[in-house]
């Protein structure tokens, strides 16, 4: 754990309100970001990060020194979003377009022209699509690696799954990315 945020723990669990306030602007981008690209909905993300720093309160007795916060808070917001998923398996409420141009500001860093903005539009909206296809379990693989960008140890430690696991998970969601990809007919070659 940084010794920051070691510090901010410290001075939450005294009382320091603010400290805790500290945590939460640090660390509510990186969450709602997780819970939006798992949900692809404003509310149920705005919903789960909230959540996630009731846990967070409640625990801050039992984080230790061991743990590194933003692991255990993007554990506890994959957790949180599984369980929310399995919970609403067969409700059919993965993806709606409403929510596709949030979903595209959420992953692009830059402005660019009117006309590349309209070709990142198309391919983040086929992207997001095949994602909302995959299963839960392959569906998180590529959005902690490969959109949140997390080291294969970060999401070993996140997902509680060992390393070889995490390795073999994401190249095989990588596969059923690409499969889903050129059975689409929009992209014939996804690498």
């Amino acid at each position: 754990m940084s010794s920051d945020d070691e510090l901010l723990i410290k001075k939450a669990l005294h009382g320091d309100i603010d400290a805790f306030e500290d945590i939460v602007y640090k660390y509510e981008k990186m969450i709602y970001s997780v819970a939006f690209r798992m949900f692809n909905d404003k509310q149920d993300a705005e919903d789960l990060t909230q959540e996630v720093f009731i846990k967070l309160f409640k625990s801050l007795k039992s984080i230790s020194k061991k743990n590194n916060l933003k692991s255990w808070l993007y554990t506890v917001a994959y957790n949180a979003s599984i369980d929310e998923i399995r919970r609403r398996k067969g409700k059919n409420q993965i993806s709606s377009d409403d929510n596709a141009e949030s979903f595209i500001n959420t992953i692009r860093s830059d402005k660019p022209g009117p006309e590349e903005e309209a070709i990142n539009k198309e391919k983040t909206r086929i992207l997001e699509n095949a994602i909302a296809c995959l299963g839960e379990k392959h569906k998180s693989l590529i959005i902690l690696r490969d959109i949140d960008g997390l080291s294969y140890n970060e999401i070993s430690e996140i997902t509680n799954q060992s390393l070889g696991t995490i390795k073999s998970g994401i190249s095989r969601a990588r596969k059923n990315l690409r499969e889903i990809l050129e059975k689409s007919g929009e992209i014939k070659d996804y690498s």
